[in-house]
């Protein structure tokens, strides 16, 4: 595909191109509102996050208030239905919404900055959309500064440039764009529905082959992690033995578990350690087979659990179960693993943590080794369908994807024609 900013660069006749700050009534940035000036209602405080790629998110939820004193005492510019923030830390930087309808009083955060466009000249949602092209959003990450984290300032955002046509020809474009932007989101959750579908069978047939009530193969009986494996806890790992990408071993993070290809099976890992480092840090090594998880904070809430391919040492946030293969088979315990909520098993302290002692005592019905072969077949099976609808789902995502952004192009080139077939 053409580049989108080689397309702008000759704009249509009738067209002009002009700074963001040259079309805006008004140009200013949010209030700096520190937590001992929020309350539980009055104001509503919207915030970066509060701003998606050309969609405001209400994460009510999450609301921050201020009140009508605040609100004096600070001296608050108010933003209206209408108004678009731009957000400009990210990511990505510069991301933009409109300001919906929501009867009720509201101001923004020093991080975003308020456009009130000229309204005679400008369409809110035309400049929205313009906001979601690859175009606008290299122009702004050339504008921005830092390193570790990256923003712009308001100054250089109001010089980033914006194609404009006439008012009635923005319309027009607003218009086409909607449609066909109502006609992908169909499309996206068409392939959501699937995808959702899929997984709930197959929770289902999971359910049915380990819950007790319901399974489906025979099971002796019922016995304790402790009867069936080894518990072993991670080491410490000081930070003056990390970095190193080569070495004996892997030495396993939560965040490697995060790893494109650990999804499922521990393969790679961001540091690595050789063998007479991992001795003087009294590291264990956890063998092939070996089923890992989080083990303290609030990572015990994501559910990881994660089966090593490759064998090797694991941090002190991290707890693993070494399976004795003569009575339990690694797959089938790392499956079973998957039908338990491990944050059940951890206590409540603050952060929560799950010990050696409660997990030896977690009950597993095993059933003979047969029967267990049986199960992980099947769940693998069921796995492998979930995995390619999956893929196909992030396809359709991509398409998706790359389809507005050919809309976008044509339309802020002039190309955009109606109506928009998709």
């Amino acid at each position: 595909m053409k580049d989108q900013a080689d397309a702008i660069k000759t704009l249509p006749m009738g067209w002009k191109s002009l700074p963001l700050a040259k079309i805006a009534a008004v140009f200013t940035d949010g209030n700096w509102i520190e937590t001992k000036d929020q309350s539980t209602s009055g104001i509503r405080l919207v915030q970066t996050g509060n701003v998606g790629i050309g969609k405001f998110k209400d994460r009510r939820e999450k609301a921050r208030f201020i009140d009508e004193e605040t609100f004096n005492r600070l001296k608050c510019f108010e933003v209206v239905p209408q108004d678009i923030l731009i957000s400009r830390l990210p990511d990505p930087v510069g991301r933009a919404c409109i300001i919906p309808d929501s009867r009720e009083k509201m101001i923004t955060a020093v991080d975003c900055s308020i456009v009130r466009p000229k309204m005679e000249a400008v369409d809110p949602q035309f400049l929205v959309y313009y906001t979601e092209t690859r175009s606008y959003l290299r122009d702004v990450d050339d504008r921005c500064t830092g390193t570790t984290r990256r923003r712009i300032s308001r100054k250089n955002l109001g010089n980033v440039s914006i194609p404009l046509p006439p008012r009635e020809e923005q319309k027009r474009i607003v218009a086409l764009l909607d449609q066909a932007f109502a006609s992908l989101d169909r499309a996206r959750a068409h392939a959501e529905a699937n995808l959702a579908d899929a997984t709930e069978i197959y929770d289902r047939c999971r359910l049915s082959i380990f819950d007790p009530e319901t399974a489906t193969v025979a099971v002796n009986e019922a016995k304790t992690i402790g009867d069936v494996c080894r518990i072993q806890s991670g080491a410490g790992f000081p930070v003056k033995e990390q970095g190193q990408t080569e070495g004996d071993y892997p030495f396993y993070k939560v965040s490697d578990m995060n790893l494109v290809g650990n999804e499922w099976r521990l393969r790679t890992a961001n540091n690595y350690i050789g063998d007479v480092a991992r001795k003087r840090m009294n590291a264990a090594v956890f063998p092939m087979g070996s089923i890992v998880f989080p083990k303290v904070g609030g990572a015990i809430n994501t559910n990881k659990k994660r089966i090593v391919e490759t064998a090797g040492c694991v941090d002190n946030n991290v707890m693993g179960l070494i399976p004795d293969e003569d009575k339990i088979l690694p797959q089938y315990l790392h499956e079973w693993l998957y039908s338990v909520d491990i944050y059940e098993f951890s206590n409540k302290a603050n952060p929560p943590s799950i010990t050696q002692g409660t997990v030896s005592g977690w009950p597993i019905r095993v059933p003979e080794r047969g029967s267990q072969v049986a199960a992980v077949e099947r769940i693998k099976t069921l796995r492998n369908s979930i995995e390619l609808l999956q893929n196909q789902y992030s396809e359709t995502l991509a398409d998706i994807a790359d389809l507005r952004q050919s809309l976008l192009q044509k339309a802020f080139s002039g190309q955009l024609s109606g109506p928009c077939a998709v």
